[in-house]
């Protein structure tokens, strides 16, 4: 009898102790969240007040700024690699001008990220946008078109930036394939287990289509949540 009270004392403070070390860890997951949040709030009012994006370098430090010379553009928020703090996706308006020379000219889309305490702009790119697979994993896709070519690149973020684990690339004209793992080519079949063992997604996972709203005040009360 006093050995089965024991076990049972042993067990709840066991549960006791599991819970005091999960429950800490969600609160900060929502705290970062509500930051994250009130400063992708604070970068698309500023975008509509000033008609600028901020650009980043690896710090997180603002080095200068997208101007928008036709309106302003669209935006979603989606937690892409599903660490419960989102990231936010910007299309900007066509014709816009970077003032930075490392940066080109135009992008279909911008990837921010909120990482220790900051935004950082995660990658700006032209032909690919950012989507959420239905997987839970914190691998995300980018996928789009771009000189003749459809891309899948599979992606994680690694201290606010944009890191590329592995591409497949189909010629549009001749219907072939590629693709490459870390920047090398490899074969379909090497790419395939690697995402499959580091991530538990194969080629050709499901994602989640991608919904933005126009950048309006009223579109950022509304869907930064």
């Amino acid at each position: 009898m006093k050995r089965t009270r024991k076990m049972v004392w042993l067990t709840v403070v066991a549960l006791v102790l599991a819970v005091a070390v999960v429950l800490p860890a969600q609160a900060q997951a929502v705290s970062t969240r509500g930051k994250a949040i009130s400063a992708y709030k604070n970068l698309l009012n500023t975008a509509i007040r000033k008609k600028t994006i901020p650009e980043t370098d690896s710090k997180g430090k603002t080095v200068g700024y997208l101007k928008l010379n036709r309106g302003i553009g669209k935006f979603r928020i989606v937690d892409l690699n599903s660490d419960g703090v989102p990231e936010l996706v910007i299309k900007p308006s066509w014709n816009t001008n970077s003032n930075t020379t490392c940066a080109p000219k135009s992008y279909n889309t911008m990837l921010f990220t909120y990482y220790n305490k900051k935004v950082y702009l995660a990658g700006h790119e032209y032909g690919l946008d950012n989507y959420k697979l239905s997987k839970k994993t914190k691998l995300f896709l980018g996928s789009g078109q771009y000189h003749g070519y459809t891309m899948r690149g599979y992606r994680i973020l690694k201290k606010g930036a944009l890191v590329t684990m592995g591409m497949r690339f189909r010629n549009d004209m001749t219907n072939e394939y590629s693709y490459t793992l870390k920047g090398r080519d490899c074969s379909k079949t090497t790419l395939n287990n690697y995402l499959k063992k580091n991530y538990g997604v194969a080629l050709g996972a499901s994602y989640v289509k991608a919904s933005y709203k126009k950048i309006t005040k009223s579109n950022i009360k509304k869907y930064c949540k």
